[in-house]
């Protein structure tokens, strides 16, 4: 490749991608998540401006808030599907047995019934 002729952005992808014999997706992520290459090292390694490292990286949602953002998503679909398997067998009209009771037994049961209202809301909360 000559230095006075400029790639594109597709040509740029096509290049990598026939380098590291991986979608461009797989390249960024071996980098940015396995490697943890800002874009300044990443996009001296690939051979491209600092501005398309970045517009790839966002692209497939691999910026540092946009990882944030699906670990926090990906924690909050563990916590429901947990809440989902404790409330399952619960019935939340049931009985209070101990309600006109002052021990640990009572203080226990309402504790244990405002957990599972709480998860029971944040089942509805999504």
């Amino acid at each position: 490749m000559s230095d006075d002729k400029i790639l594109t952005n597709k040509e740029h992808k096509e290049r990598i991608e026939k380098v590291y014999g991986n979608t461009i997706k797989e390249v960024m992520y071996k980098m940015v998540v396995e490697r943890n290459l800002d874009q300044w090292d990443g996009s001296k390694e690939l051979g491209i401006s600092k501005e398309l490292f970045v517009k790839w990286r966002t692209q497939h949602r691999l910026g540092p808030m946009q990882r944030a953002a699906n670990l926090a998503e990906q924690h909050r679909n563990k916590t429901i599907k947990r809440y989902q398997d404790e409330l399952e067998e619960v019935n939340l009209n049931r009985k209070i047995v101990y309600k006109n009771e002052t021990s640990l037994r009572g203080f226990k049961e309402m504790i244990e019934r405002l957990l599972e209202v709480q998860k029971q809301k944040g089942l509805l909360i999504k």
